[in-house]
């Protein structure tokens, strides 16, 4: 029995093994932001940074566990309750997670969907392996969830097979 645990053990380290989740849709960030004791404040806008600080990592470089942050300015509008009416231009620290070799990742100048947290020293964005509070490229039908939570409307999370396809 111990060698049939430690078996799965080693294949579970292993790389071959991969990261079994699903995106984060937009109403579930929503719902989870909504749900927070920290308070959160959603925009729609694009992001600045050096591109290699938040790249893919290459694969085989190894498995890796923690956290990198890098400095970020946000261009773009806040959301007022009724759409993105509030332009503005915010200091954002983004923190990327990694689990083993899967790590979360971000391009600058894509327009962003986003669920800043308020933090003391500004507004942290959190991204992990599996998605998080961000979406590049976001559609009209992602925008019309965010009106539709803050509204009181339908806001309940997606199935599966329609967050795959965001």
């Amino acid at each position: 029995m111990r060698a049939v645990f430690l078996a799965c053990l080693i294949f579970l380290a292993s790389p071959a093994s991969a990261l079994s989740c699903l995106p984060v849709s937009v109403s579930r960030a929503y719902l989870d932001a909504a749900a927070a004791e920290e308070t959160y404040v959603i925009a729609l806008g694009r992001f600045s940074f050096a591109p290699e600080a938040l790249a893919p990592r290459p694969a085989g470089e190894g498995s890796w566990a923690g956290t990198r942050r890098v400095a970020a300015g946000f261009t773009g509008a806040l959301f007022s309750g009724d759409g993105f009416d509030f332009l503005t231009e915010l200091d954002v620290t983004i923190a990327a997670t990694c689990a083993g070799p899967w790590c979360a990742s971000m391009a600058p100048g894509l327009e962003t969907l986003v669920f800043l947290q308020e933090a003391a020293d500004g507004y942290l964005l959190s991204l992990g392996p599996c998605g998080g509070s961000a979406f590049p490229d976001p559609t009209e039908d992602q925008i019309a969830r965010i009106r539709a939570c803050h509204a009181g409307g339908p806001c309940a999370e997606e199935s599966a097979r329609e967050r795959a396809a965001e």
